[in-house]
């Protein structure tokens, strides 16, 4: 949905900064603004669909201080995925016990870095993983990734496949803790339940038992009404069944929604009934992808609305001249106009870069 507004909503806290630090420093762009309140909401939604299992929130989304420190003051598990996120998460005092490591392929050097910081959870989605994680991390939980691009063909193709699992789990000199997966983007709870499926096949000729099964992230936001009902009910079968400790580890679900960026238009050049805006955000500034929304705030003149749509195309005013995304409205846009485009908590900020020496945006939050 992409609409204009001058009513209240993120770009408020704009105006009444403004008041609070001085005109100049507010008006600069491009600038992010966080929800907290909505972050906590989106972590204790997700756990109350889930309630078979606990939720640890992936740093990979994003990893920034003030909202890690938000989701740890209500008892937020995380997940990470390099020395630097787990370093993250020390220096805010996070219980052990709530950090878990689910990068597949690692170093054996971060093996033991992480071990000896007294991470205990590792997963492995090749024999010769799993013998790095056992020489550099004896004690700690090992979990084996499987393979489930075939059953999800948007899937990430991290993960043991079948006929090697089968040889594995075979090995009685193989001793693990649990099994994984991650479906990206998902939304369809007959393919889930086919991974779920393939699982228990698996459970059932593993010897272990009070195994750890962690069905990762990769959760649609806005999904059919049933989904996380269903997908519960199932977790609860195989949690009792087989005595599972169960975990997953979304990341975009929780931290999405709660960021929105403003950006000020640079300037706007008509071009065979198109108009090219060029604005101060882009992927310098970790805008990789199309806002779920745009709302326009029109400073100097009231927004001139017709019938006619008119054509645009968004860039950053970088020297690539690469094409952000296109956007038709039935007003005009105006150099200098500030526009709020949402949701951009995740995924963004973590994929800024020095293109042309950008300086990094500013970060605000509120309640």
């Amino acid at each position: 949905m992409v609409w204009h507004s001058n009513n209240v909503c993120f770009m408020v806290i704009i105006f009444i900064e403004m008041a609070r630090r001085g005109i100049n420093d507010m008006l600069s762009t491009p600038r992010y603004i966080f929800n907290k309140a909505t972050l906590r909401e989106s972590y204790i939604n997700i756990q109350s669909m889930i309630t078979a299992a606990e939720v640890h929130y992936a740093l990979k989304a994003n990893g920034e201080m003030e909202l890690l420190h938000t989701l740890k003051d209500i008892n937020a598990g995380f997940e990470v995925a390099s020395d630097e996120e787990f370093e993250k998460l020390k220096r805010i005092d996070v219980p052990l016990e709530r950090i878990i490591c689910g990068l597949p392929v690692k170093t054996a050097q971060t093996i033991r870095f992480l071990y000896g910081q007294g991470c205990r959870y590792f997963v492995f989605d090749h024999v010769d993983e799993y013998r790095k994680i056992c020489r550099n991390a004896p004690d700690a939980k090992k979990i084996l990734r499987i393979y489930i691009t075939d059953l999800c063909s948007g899937s990430i193709e991290y993960g043991m496949h079948m006929s090697n699992v089968e040889e594995f789990i075979g090995n009685d000199s193989n001793r693990f803790d649990g099994l994984s997966f991650h479906i990206s983007g998902n939304d369809n709870i007959d393919l889930l339940f086919r991974v779920l499926d393939r699982v228990e096949a698996l459970l059932q000729k593993i010897p272990q038992k009070s195994l750890i099964l962690n069905i990762g992230g990769g959760f649609r936001i806005e999904t059919r009404e049933d989904f996380f009902h269903k997908l519960d009910s199932r977790l609860w079968e195989l949690k009792n069944t087989y005595s599972l400790r169960i975990l997953c580890e979304p990341g975009q679900y929780i931290v999405k929604k709660s960021g929105v960026i403003i950006t000020k238009i640079v300037a706007i050049r008509e071009q065979d009934n198109v108009f090219n805006v060029f604005i101060d955000a882009g992927f310098p500034t970790g805008i990789h992808r199309k806002p779920e929304y745009i709302k326009l705030y029109n400073r100097k003149r009231t927004p001139n609305v017709d019938r006619k749509i008119k054509i645009y195309r968004f860039f950053d005013n970088t020297c690539m001249h690469q094409e952000l995304f296109i956007q038709p409205f039935r007003f005009y846009l105006y150099e200098e106009d500030y526009l709020e485009m949402g949701y951009f908590g995740s995924y963004s900020i973590c994929r800024c870069n020095n293109f042309h020496s950008w300086k990094t945006p500013k970060v605000d939050y509120y309640e």
